[in-house]
């Protein structure tokens, strides 16, 4: 299915170049019509969606739009300046486990399952999964049901918690053990969750039914990908039970913010005041752009853990190396390393970087790198740790460390690659 996308999108390309061709022929200036990238669609809402949408107050700039290759987002259709308010999403229209506890059909049997021991979060997902099995059903809350029905089903393999055990290989040791790590964590779930309900009185059994091991890894990949994390007091006390500051909630609209690294909306927070969730731009944003937010500063491999997508440019990417001490090395080149403030687990981060003169001729290589191999390769007393690279007596030992650092990153190079690379 990902490669019939992308095949989708190459012939769209290839078609918008054959007619830009045709239009040169003809004007020239026709060819500005017909830009090559995509412009996104709009979506319009549907009836359910109106009314829901008359409860969270979008601005009226605020539009949902198709991505080509990416689904659906949100732009602005005029210019937007910082500290304006995008999205405020009501204290009820939360699916929390607030919204969880205040349920008619759901509220009693989530205080029980509370005071038996089941986590906060775990009967939040447990409320999510009753209110997506009642999508065909009458008493369905129409609160969420557009946000729910956009939740990919696991047949789409969105997340690797998902994927075929071969694909989760091929992405290397550290995160297939990751995977596997999470899936046993449910599985452990999945058991405890059953245990709880056994537990309940026959009536509200019948409510919440078999929970089964798939319904939990939908929620968990449905929680882990479109809820957000917000300071939160609500006047609810049930005796045992703590509730936390940070609640997790799925918030209609707000799960439609894709992530940047150059995201213009601020992080979501709850005004207690008017006791909303609130969206709003960090920066300036121009008609047409989407506005996005900004995931955190996350690796690659998070990004695709916990969200099903790698970015193409990301500059909080990095490989960590970690330079482990010889066993011959004395005590007084960890001293050494201690005094200086040099550190044995350096981050190789993605370019673009400033290549100069000094220290910027390292160019992808860290500084802290070439100064924990001098300290480890070099003489002490002889040596200048703080000295720029190849700089007079220095150049000698120099070339002995990034002859050590090249060996070192070849070997880390080496499980990465394929049998004819």
């Amino acid at each position: 299915r990902c490669g019939l996308r992308q095949l989708a999108s190459a012939a769209r390309r290839r078609g918008i170049l054959a007619a830009q061709r045709v239009l040169r022929s003809v004007d020239p200036k026709l060819v500005s019509k017909c830009p090559l990238t995509c412009q996104p669609e709009e979506v319009g809402p549907s009836k359910d969606a109106s009314q829901l949408l008359g409860q969270v107050t979008k601005h009226p700039a605020l539009r949902a739009s198709e991505f080509a290759e990416r689904g659906l987002g949100l732009t602005l259709t005029e210019e937007l300046g910082a500290e304006t308010e995008l999205l405020m999403v009501p204290e009820e229209m939360l699916l929390n486990i607030y919204t969880a506890l205040k349920s008619k059909h759901f509220g009693p049997i989530a205080e029980k399952l509370l005071q038996s021991g089941l986590h906060v979060e775990t009967v939040t997902m447990l409320f999510a999964i009753l209110e997506h099995r009642s999508r065909d059903q009458d008493h369905q809350d129409p609160r969420w049901k557009e946000l729910l029905e956009r939740a990919p089903p696991l047949t789409e393999e969105l997340l690797p918690l998902t994927w075929p055990i071969e694909a989760v290989e091929e992405l290397g040791q550290q995160l297939a053990q990751l995977v596997e790590e999470s899936l046993s964590s449910l599985w452990d779930l999945s058991k405890e969750v059953s245990q709880s309900i056994s537990r309940l009185p026959e009536a509200d059994r019948r409510v919440v039914g078999v929970v089964n091991f798939d319904e939990l890894l939908w929620a968990r990949c449905l929680f882990d990908s479109r809820a957000v994390s917000v300071e939160m007091q609500v006047d609810i006390e049930i005796p045992g039970v703590s509730f936390p500051s940070r609640v997790v909630c799925l918030a209609p609209e707000v799960d439609l913010l894709n992530h940047s690294h150059m995201g213009t909306c601020a992080p979501p927070y709850f005004d207690h005041e008017r006791r909303k969730l609130i969206v709003k731009l960090a920066a300036q944003t121009g008609a047409g752009r989407e506005v996005c937010l900004s995931y955190g500063p996350l690796q690659n491999w998070e990004l695709l853990f916990y969200y099903g997508f790698c970015p193409a440019v990301n500059p909080h990417d990095r490989l960590v190396i970690n330079v482990d001490l010889p066993d011959e090395s004395t005590a007084e080149r960890e001293v050494v390393l201690q005094l200086h403030g040099v550190p044995t687990e350096v981050a190789l981060r993605p370019p673009p970087v400033e290549v100069g003169s000094g220290w910027c001729t390292l160019g992808l290589l860290p500084a802290q790198l070439l100064r924990c191999f001098r300290v480890l390769l070099g003489e002490i007393g002889s040596f200048d740790v703080d000295a720029a690279p190849g700089e007079g007596h220095m150049l000698e030992l120099d070339l002995q460390c990034f002859a050590a650092m090249e060996e070192l990153l070849v070997g880390l190079l080496e499980p990465l690659q394929g049998p004819e690379e």
